[in-house]
């Protein structure tokens, strides 16, 4: 969970999960701004109308960034794990490259396919009676066509590789299978060199 992104419902907002503190819980204590101190449990239920279900659970802990420290925010903020919904991916899915290359099948789909798409969904909303009537009363339509405007293609860039190597980019901007079967343009000797690495990297870097 260290290194994920989560969503709270009760204020969609998203956080960073910077560690997991297993000393506190729920029905741990902590002081509102010139208040009195109360519970967890306490300030969801009375703020929120939000019943904790589960009372021993460890706490997510985030660190706040610098400006959300300058606009009064705490330094720390603790978040109730069944309050949170995990978004985007964790570092164990980046690392599966089967997971992530189907990902892409469908996310990075060419520009017509996405056009495709866009205009099946849009020809959804413009037959949907309860959506029509939703934007008549916000003052709006949708148009039945994108905007069209003109552009230019740029010419693909040539990659130099040693030995006087050179390879097209390619339309899709993926030359790491000529970086495989090819030298290296240029590479600099590297007497002493240091890792600074997240403790969660470990074994990573140990394996390296």
């Amino acid at each position: 969970i260290v290194g994920s992104v989560v969503l709270t419902g009760y204020n969609n907002r998203t956080y960073r999960i910077d560690d997991v503190d297993y000393d506190v819980t729920p029905m741990s204590t902590f002081e509102l701004k010139g208040l009195e101190k109360t519970t967890y449990v306490d300030y969801y239920r009375k703020k929120y109308n939000i019943r904790i279900q589960y009372p021993d659970q460890p706490l997510l802990v985030s660190k706040s960034k610098p400006r959300e420290i300058r606009a009064g925010m705490s330094s720390i903020v603790y978040l109730v794990p069944e309050l949170c919904r995990l978004t985007g991916f964790t570092d164990e899915m980046r690392s599966n490259f089967p997971l992530m290359r189907a990902l892409a099948d469908h996310t990075r789909m060419p520009p017509n396919v996405r056009v495709d798409r866009l205009m099946v969904f849009n020809a959804r909303l413009q037959n949907t009676p309860s959506i029509q009537k939703d934007l008549e009363n916000w003052q709006m339509r949708l148009a039945p066509n994108l905007i069209s405007f003109g552009g230019r293609i740029l010419d693909q860039e040539e990659i130099h590789f040693g030995q006087s190597v050179k390879v097209r980019a390619g339309t899709d901007a993926d030359w790491t299978r000529n970086m495989r079967s090819n030298p290296m343009f240029d590479m600099g000797s590297l007497k002493s060199w240091v890792v600074i690495f997240l403790k969660k990297s470990r074994n990573d870097v140990h394996t390296f």
